[in-house]
C-alpha cells in the first residue's frame, strides 16, 4: 500500500475515494476527523487491491488542506473551478 503512488501505477488496483469528511463546528479539534482518517487508512492498508486514497478539497479551505497534509496526503494537482459555490 502506498498512499503516494501516481495514478499510472494503479493498473489492476483500486483507489479509495473520500467523498466527504466534515465535523460539526462544536466538535472540531477533538480528534474525531483524525480518528476517522486513521481508521480509514488502516482499513485500506489491509486490502491488497487498494493502491491509494484520493480526495478533493476546495482550494480556499486551508485548514482542511493542512489537516490532510499532516495525515500524509499530497497535493497532486489543482483543478481550476472544480467546485462551483454560488454566492448568496
Amino acid at each position: 500500500f502506498d498512499m503516494f503512488s501516481t495514478v499510472e501505477s494503479f493498473e489492476d488496483k483500486r483507489i479509495v475515494y473520500i467523498l466527504t469528511l466534515g465535523t460539526d463546528q462544536d466538535f472540531r479539534r477533538k480528534g474525531i476527523a483524525q480518528s476517522l482518517i486513521a481508521q480509514m487508512i488502516t482499513i485500506a492498508k489491509r486490502e491488497p487491491l487498494v493502491a491509494a486514497i484520493y480526495l478533493h478539497v476546495i482550494t480556499n479551505n486551508q485548514n482542511a488542506i493542512a489537516f490532510y497534509e499532516r495525515n500524509g496526503f499530497l497535493r497532486l494537482r489543482e483543478i481550476e473551478n472544480y467546485y462551483f459555490i454560488e454566492e448568496k
